[in-house]
């Protein structure tokens, strides 16, 4: 009657012998280009099929030699191998402790166990910040959410935000994209802040700024509702020759020239004027020296009576538009105001 022990020693079986099978010879063999089957037994374990795969036959493989031999410790040695390459750290110390249990002075497998404490204990450690990295942007999501109080209001919805140290409503309309893809770019805490976050932590709000004569844009991906247009703008455009310069943000030195799409030199800091278009497609002239939120109070304080309006936070940023004085801004809100005529919106 058969039973699932394992099969008895062959006739003349020594330790030695493993040392021909691949798995676990001591050194790769050489390729003298015969027809070395050693050789490329170690050439199959080595590129054929996935990393996981491999380490797998590994497992495999020194579990039938132990099946041949239970105290085998190169067979308990290179199985703990196999099972860090996997990260499967308590299962390696365990392999480990089993060959320890026989073989105690086992210099190689005890260095081998130590190796393994430290992985695991690595290992472990950037799981946990992991874990809490994950657990404060869950929670940081939900502070946004508390912060940002969706309600619904006919096609959009129109989110109060609270941001000290003015505690005063935005008055934003928050509309999602055409496709319902987030982009990755969205309103967020502000890094320096290392504080708990509550509603009460500042807000930085992605701003794009268009360029409709070049048909182009910059993205300012942190925009503080405390600084002003001008700041920024310092920090992208070269100051006009003879008007006093402007402070930039962050105490970065203006730029010398201007950007390539601007040949002309039109987009120097004091030639500049901004435009904002509120949700009623109102237009609104903003000054340099307004901050983000005094553009949003802007925004807001203009609504005809008994109606509500603001800017519009866009698939998570805002929109302003960027023109050089003169000829070419007047020709473009006069085709603003002709547009939004024609889509029925009174002046």
């Amino acid at each position: 009657m058969s039973a699932p022990y394992p099969e008895p020693r062959p006739p003349g079986f020594s330790l030695a012998d493993l040392d021909s099978v691949p798995l676990f010879m001591r050194h790769l063999p050489e390729d003298d280009g015969s027809n070395n089957l050693a050789f490329e037994a170690l050439q199959s374990l080595v590129y054929e099929g996935t990393p996981d795969e491999n380490f797998g036959m590994v497992l495999r493989d020194t579990s039938a030699a132990l099946m041949i031999n239970p105290r085998s410790p190169k067979a308990y040695f290179r199985a703990s191998a196999a099972l860090v390459s996997l990260e499967r750290y308590t299962e390696a110390l365990d392999v480990c402790d089993r060959c320890l249990a026989f073989d105690p002075q086992n210099t190689s497998v005890r260095q081998q166990r130590d190796k393994i404490s430290g992985l695991k204990e690595a290992y472990e450690r950037k799981e946990m910040e992991k874990a809490e990295r994950l657990r404060k942007e869950r929670e940081e999501k939900r502070v946004m959410n508390a912060v940002f109080q969706v309600s619904s209001a006919s096609r959009s919805v129109r989110a109060e935000v609270t941001h000290p140290p003015i505690l005063k409503a935005l008055n934003l309309f928050v509309l999602p994209s055409a496709n319902n893809a987030q982009s990755q770019y969205q309103p967020h805490f502000d890094p320096a802040f290392s504080g708990l976050r509550t509603s009460a932590t500042p807000i930085l709000f992605p701003v794009f700024l268009l360029y409709p004569q070049h048909n182009t844009s910059d993205l300012i991906t942190s925009f503080d509702p405390s600084a002003s247009f001008s700041s920024h703008l310092a920090t992208m455009f070269p100051p006009t020759p003879g008007a006093p310069p402007l402070q930039t943000a962050y105490g970065v030195r203006p730029p010398e020239k201007g950007p390539d799409w601007d040949p002309a030199g039109e987009y120097t800091t004091s030639n500049l004027s901004v435009y904002a278009t509120t949700h009623r497609r109102r237009l609104l002239k903003i000054g340099k020296r307004m901050t983000l939120r005094d553009a949003c109070d802007a925004a807001a304080a203009g609504a005809p009576p008994g109606e509500k309006d603001g800017l519009e936070l866009r698939d998570g940023s805002l929109s302003f538009i960027v023109l050089p004085k003169g000829e070419r801004e007047r020709a473009w809100v006069d085709d603003f105001k002709r547009r939004r005529a024609a889509e029925g919106y009174q002046s």
